[in-house]
């Protein structure tokens, strides 16, 4: 029984780490290629955005919109966040 419970808890955690995996990218912005990272989550992009807008301005970021992008200037990404 144990190891029925083990082997099941494995394998949920591998599905639910198989569908957020973050990759280097390239996007189409301003008539140029610029880097971006791609991750794929499993929830609604409305959420996933409204989280992004929460986390930003609690760190005191204002958006800056452009051709369907949002930028944040000056704000750096740590894993402490």
């Amino acid at each position: 029984m144990k190891y029925a419970f083990l082997l099941l808890f494995v394998c949920l955690f591998s599905i639910h780490d198989a569908m957020s995996q973050a990759a280097l990218g390239k996007v189409d912005y301003q008539k140029s290629q610029q880097p971006a990272a791609i991750i794929e989550l499993p929830y609604p992009p409305e959420m996933v955005e409204a989280a992004i807008k929460d986390h930003m301005a609690k760190k005191g970021a204002k958006p800056n919109s452009s051709k369907g992008f949002i930028g944040y200037k000056g704000v750096q990404l740590s894993l402490a966040d």
